[in-house]
């Protein structure tokens, strides 16, 4: 049995939620350039959490949430 090809089988995915000190908008766009709010909003809503952004106090995908990432479990994609 090779135990290390058996090891590069499988990964590890934290459960925890992280945000970055940016927008959610910048979250969720993280690491790619030049991408508008229409893309923006398209990834959010096929992640199924644009409902959940829209009922966030003081609505918007440009409000910072990371300096709260324990108190928003978003951005799982």
């Amino acid at each position: 049995m090779n135990t290390h090809w058996i090891r590069s089988c499988f990964g590890l995915v934290s459960q925890e939620p992280v945000l970055f000190d940016l927008t959610i908008a910048e979250n969720i766009a993280y690491g790619l350039e030049n991408v508008s709010m229409e893309d923006i909003i398209d990834a959010a809503t096929k992640a199924n959490i644009n409902s959940f952004i829209q009922q966030l106090p003081e609505v918007s995908h440009k409000k910072r949430y990371g300096l709260y990432p324990s108190s928003i479990v978003i951005l799982y994609f």
